[in-house]
């Protein structure tokens, strides 16, 4: 799986600290304690090297439409 461009990934963050703020069925899902976060190049998230089962982007997108 490809890694996203240093931008891209600067964006994911970004969405990602914006859903976690919003989605509070998101963030329960998350590890209490620190945790490994990655992306796939088309927003995928990965927690501990594990698939989160989520998109940040699509996540996002949706979040923004409510």
């Amino acid at each position: 799986m490809p890694s996203p461009s240093s931008d891209k990934l600067f964006e994911y963050l970004k969405m990602f600290n914006d859903v976690v703020v919003s989605d509070e069925e998101f963030a329960v899902r998350l590890p209490e304690t620190e945790f490994e976060l990655s992306f796939s190049h088309v927003g995928d998230i990965s927690v501990d090297g594990a698939p989160f089962e989520m998109n940040v982007k699509e996540r996002y997108e949706t979040l923004k439409l409510r």
